[in-house]
């Protein structure tokens, strides 16, 4: 890690939130909402609750590392005092790693000019944290569980030897797909609309094996979502896909080219359907802060 310079001040610093930064945090979170296709919604409220939680009796009563509360929330600050983000921080570690789990800061903030200086302040929390056990190993890792991409990564230097595991996918069931499907019919049209396919016409059929559907659209608009099965022993779909991997593709988790490339009941009929789905379900990051409180 970057050490500070002899004599140098950090340009950035973390402080706990207060309720006065409520509404910071509130905005900032709408901005990393604003780039994910799944997202918690959050209100207000919700961020009193992880700031003056630490306030009541009970929790005060606790050790940190004992406290039942997941997350400390931080502020991000320049020199100045001035508010430039927010984090999200484990409230408690149980092994030697220390975690991040939401950083993000206000448009025209130089993120490489701030890292250095909030993973000095990362590290400096986790030294000070106490282990939820006497036999947990030193303090050594800071993991940044920030999605499959975020500023942050894009940004660390090489010498730091970061390593990356893939991201985790969330258990997704929806009970009337062809009623989602039609809910969402304004964010499709746009993305035709906004796409080389625009005013497209046609039809698609996909074949979920247990059931099907068929969506069909008029010169750029769905015009008709239905349920529908392939005849019998007739070649008639554009494509193949068990319901629970149609899912993926529906919430931009994988690419067809992903399931098509992973899984050999997944098939589509030509290249130009390939464009078609790529166009209404492109593969999109999705990260879905947990309004868990233990």
């Amino acid at each position: 890690m970057p050490p500070l310079p002899d004599g140098g001040v950090e340009p950035y610093t973390l402080r706990p939130a207060t309720v006065e930064d409520v509404p910071h945090i509130h905005a900032l979170y709408a901005r990393l909402c604003r780039k994910s296709l799944v997202y918690a919604e959050a209100t207000e409220a919700n961020w009193r609750y992880y700031i003056t939680s630490w306030d009541e009796p009970v929790v005060r009563s606790q050790a940190p590392e004992r406290s039942g509360l997941a997350y400390r929330m931080h502020m991000v600050v320049d020199q100045a005092g001035h508010v430039c983000g927010f984090a999200s921080t484990a409230s408690r570690r149980r092994t030697n790693k220390y975690a991040i789990f939401d950083l993000e800061l206000y448009p025209g903030v130089n993120w490489q000019a701030a890292m250095p200086s909030l993973l000095r302040a990362f590290r400096d929390i986790g030294r000070r944290l106490q282990p939820m056990s006497p036999d947990a190993p030193p303090f050594s890792e800071l993991v940044l569980a920030l999605g499959c991409s975020h500023p942050a990564y894009e940004v660390l230097d090489e010498k730091l030897h970061a390593e990356s595991e893939k991201v985790y996918a969330w258990y997704v069931r929806v009970p009337d797909v062809p009623g989602f499907v039609r809910h969402i019919a304004p964010v499709l049209e746009q993305r035709l609309g906004g796409s080389i396919l625009s005013g497209h016409t046609g039809e698609l059929r996909l074949q979920l094996y247990r059931s099907g559907l068929r969506l069909r659209f008029e010169r750029g608009e769905l015009a008709a979502v239905e349920p529908w099965a392939a005849a019998e022993f007739e070649d008639d779909a554009e494509l193949g896909c068990p319901p629970l991997l149609f899912l993926q593709l529906l919430f931009g988790y994988r690419s067809i080219s992903d399931l098509v490339e992973t899984y050999p009941d997944v098939w589509v009929k030509d290249a130009p359907t390939t464009l078609v789905l790529d166009t209404l379900f492109p593969k999109q990051r999705s990260i879905v802060w947990g309004m868990g409180y233990t």
